[in-house]
């Protein structure tokens, strides 16, 4: 089934602000500071308040998507950031940041804000990792976990968990390659 525009975008639980603006506090000590716009409404500037994810076949398709969006979000004026991530711990993807205009209402007023939007674009095989394995990097989020302490032991979660997000990367490199060579040969 194709799906015609975005998928839905969804608000970031109030839990999960509350233990992110902590982590940050914690390592960070202007970082409160900075959290609230001065004089704004109170509401965190996380970059992903809000977000959505949207997923690819094949991994050529995230960077066509991600520079289509980029493309797309500069020309309408609320491009904040792109990033490509791949981080030891086997997650791949690129996060679009946007912004978007918004009225928050408090004691009965409206007042004007910004929210920042995160657009995640990933491969199927890579979502299905990501979704496999997140409540384990959920369970130990926070903690500063020297790479060192999982990369040496194959029974550790964390090693089986961030290895395979890994495999899984050049697995999607192959499927590309071999399509590729695929349509050379024809």
């Amino acid at each position: 089934m194709i799906q015609i525009g975005l998928p839905p975008f969804v608000s970031k639980p109030e839990g999960s602000i509350r233990d992110k603006l902590f982590r940050h506090c914690k390592r960070k000590d202007d970082y409160i500071r900075k959290a609230f716009e001065p004089g704004g409404p109170p509401i965190p500037r996380l970059g992903d308040l809000v977000r959505t994810r949207v997923v690819c076949r094949y991994i050529d398709g995230v960077e066509f998507l991600a520079t289509k969006l980029f493309d797309l979000a500069k020309e309408m004026g609320c491009l904040l950031d792109r990033t490509r991530e791949g981080r030891i711990t086997g997650y791949f993807a690129q996060h679009i940041m946007v912004h978007q205009e918004v009225f928050y209402r408090m004691a009965s007023q409206s007042r004007p804000g910004k929210v920042v939007c995160e657009i995640q674009i990933a491969t199927q095989m890579a979502t299905q990792m990501w979704e496999a394995a997140h409540p384990l990097y959920e369970s130990v989020r926070g903690e500063e976990a020297d790479p060192e302490e999982w990369q040496w032991k194959p029974d550790d979660p964390q090693f089986i968990a961030n290895q395979l997000g890994h495999m899984i990367h050049l697995a999607d490199g192959f499927l590309v390659q071999l399509r590729q060579s695929r349509k050379r040969k024809a």
